[in-house]
């Protein structure tokens, strides 16, 4: 197997690490999260509904056992025992008026009746169907029953609670009871109060057999006149409760239900939402997970499409730049050949440069040196001239004479300057600390003992120190400082300011003037040999003193350089390295 082919493989392998570890902890995760998230929701469910069934079984035996306690408050009644003696045979007859003033009186019964169980007489007041005074008579004898509760169904079709009290005599043990009827309607302030039960939620009670006593929101009573026969039902109604189950109600959809039997009634609390609301949350949920697993496979699986058509993108680039780096190795082969051949040719001709410019600077120095010789013959047979021949020598012979000794004063400065110049490149650079504050003023002492006709102001401010060669520094600013001064002649209030300042690896200092400037357009020329901005009859020198400066601080390793407008002055600005500067 080739290279390529190796490496593709190992490629393909580390990335179906790399996307089984990006997608696997993922749905660990995720499915953690899902799982605990419903854990706590259908326990937050289940706390809900348990505690709901539980409230509304509790307030069911309330008001159920309040009525049983109120008949039996009746069946103790002077009243109805003597009613109960009438129907015995015991006493007189009387009207049912004390019984329906009972009822009138009563704010749980809706009807009483009070039936002696030996003859099967009765008296009524209120709503009280014969039929179930028989019946319940006959459920009575034969269970001998001395109190009891029951749904029952009015001739109307309309369901209701029956109490039933046996009336005791002191010292007789005749069977005579106390009935009451009472309405369902007490049931359902209860049971109709659904605002925590969500939008499909219920609570319903029913009776011993499972019938509905309050209203079922997903059916009517009469089409619900037969037993529920739901499994929770059947389970309620054998003694058992539940606080969460999830089971089908009574139309058969899936429902989150809790259950109670209600105590010493038979009947049940039911208490439920359906299923599809309570999942809500937790289908959210699941979907948002699924969503978010699938995101990431899809993200990683198009990540991993994306790199392996980017790595063969890749691999046929490097093919070709490896290509053209075989190429260009050849070709930088050749190069570097004829690089070093022409090395050896620059080496060579640069000896012969370094060679021409010492023997160059050798000449500019001997002739600098031997101009001087012819230049004084001439300086002396012209003063000889002057002092022998004056008297002979007419008016254009002493103004020849007098133009004969300028030219030669000029000539001999211009001389010593090109000799300044030589020993500027040739002077060796020891670099000591200069007190370049000192150093300056040191120059403009000389400078102003030698002219007593000086007219200006001369301002030096603290400079820093430099690691400089004295000598050559001085030579700077005696430079700079004559031309400053040669140039502010002519203004009046004339000042020359001398200042400097600290970077970070050099030393800037400047000579400024307020004398006539020059013209910008002539930067390029202002430090070249011979170089004059100005007509010499109008200022002197040569030309040379800005060169020997600029030569002086390159071999410093700094910069030199000028601003200035005419009339308005100018300023001129060198710059010496902080760490010693090694000329090669």
């Amino acid at each position: 197997m080739s290279d390529r082919g190796h490496n593709e493989s190992v490629f393909l392998r580390l990335l179906v690490v790399l996307i089984l570890l990006a997608v696997i902890p993922c749905a660990v995760i995720s499915y953690i999260i899902y799982d605990m998230a419903r854990s706590a929701h259908l326990n937050q469910s289940a706390v809900l509904l348990g505690s709901l069934s539980a409230d509304r079984e509790l307030a069911t035996r309330l008001l159920i056992q309040r009525r049983r306690d109120e008949l039996g408050f009746l069946a103790g009644d002077p009243e109805t025992v003597r009613l109960a003696r009438e129907l015995s045979g015991r006493a007189g007859s009387s009207s049912d008026k004390p019984l329906e003033q009972m009822v009138q009186r009563s704010e749980f019964f809706v009807g009483l009746s009070v039936m002696d169980m030996a003859t099967g007489r009765s008296r009524t007041a209120g709503t009280f169907p014969q039929e179930i005074l028989e019946r319940l008579a006959l459920e009575m004898k034969q269970k001998q029953e001395k109190s009891v509760v029951r749904a029952e169904t009015l001739p109307g079709g309309a369901r209701a609670l029956l109490f039933g009290q046996s009336i005791r005599e002191e010292g007789s043990g005749r069977g005579e009871i106390l009935l009451g009827l009472s309405r369902l309607d007490i049931f359902d302030d209860l049971f109709k109060d659904t605002s925590m039960l969500g939008a499909t939620g219920e609570s319903f009670l029913t009776d011993s057999r499972g019938i509905a006593l309050t209203a079922l929101r997903y059916s009517s009573h009469e089409k619900m006149s037969h037993p529920i026969d739901a499994s929770a039902m059947l389970d309620c109604l054998a003694g058992n409760s539940k606080p969460f189950v999830v089971t089908p109600d009574y139309v058969g959809v899936p429902t989150a239900m809790s259950y109670r039997p209600v105590g010493s009634y038979g009947g049940c609390v039911m208490v439920h939402m359906r299923a599809s609301e309570v999942m809500s949350p937790i289908n959210t949920l699941r979907n948002m997970v699924a969503a978010i697993v699938a995101t990431t496979i899809t993200a990683v699986a198009l990540m991993a499409f994306l790199v392996i058509r980017k790595l063969t993108r890749m691999d046929k680039e490097r093919n070709r730049l490896q290509e053209d780096l075989a190429r260009h190795v050849s070709r930088a082969e050749a190069m570097a050949a004829e690089r070093a051949e022409m090395n050896k040719v620059l080496e060579k001709r640069t000896e012969e440069l370094e060679a021409a410019n010492k023997e160059l600077e050798a000449f500019s120095y001997s002739a600098a040196h031997d101009l001087r010789a012819p230049l004084r013959s001439i300086e002396s047979f012209a003063q000889i001239l002057e002092k022998r021949y004056s008297g002979k020598l007419d008016e254009d012979g002493r103004d020849f004479l007098n133009i004969i000794r300028g030219s030669s004063k000029k000539m001999r400065q211009l001389i010593d300057d090109l000799l300044e110049l030589s020993k500027a490149g040739r002077h060796e650079i020891k670099s000591l600390e200069v007190d370049m504050g000192e150093l300056a003023k040191s120059v403009i002492q000389d400078l102003t003992a030698h002219a007593s006709d000086l007219r200006m102001e001369f301002n030096v401010k603290a400079l820093p120190p430099a690691l400089a060669e004295r000598v050559l520094i001085r030579q700077v600013f005696l430079n700079l400082l004559s031309n400053a001064v040669k140039f502010t002649r002519p203004v009046e209030n004339a000042v020359i300011e001398v200042g400097g300042e600290s970077k970070e690896n050099e030393n800037i200092y400047y000579v400024r003037d307020n004398g006539v400037g020059f013209d910008p357009k002539h930067l390029n020329k202002i430090f070249g040999v011979f170089q004059r901005l100005h007509d010499s009859a109008e200022f002197e020198g040569t030309g040379v003193g800005l060169a020997i400066v600029q030569r002086i601080i390159q071999r410093h390793g700094g910069r030199v350089w000028a601003e200035g407008k005419v009339d308005e002055g100018a300023t001129f600005y060198f710059t010496i390295p902080k760490k010693p500067f090694i000329m090669g």
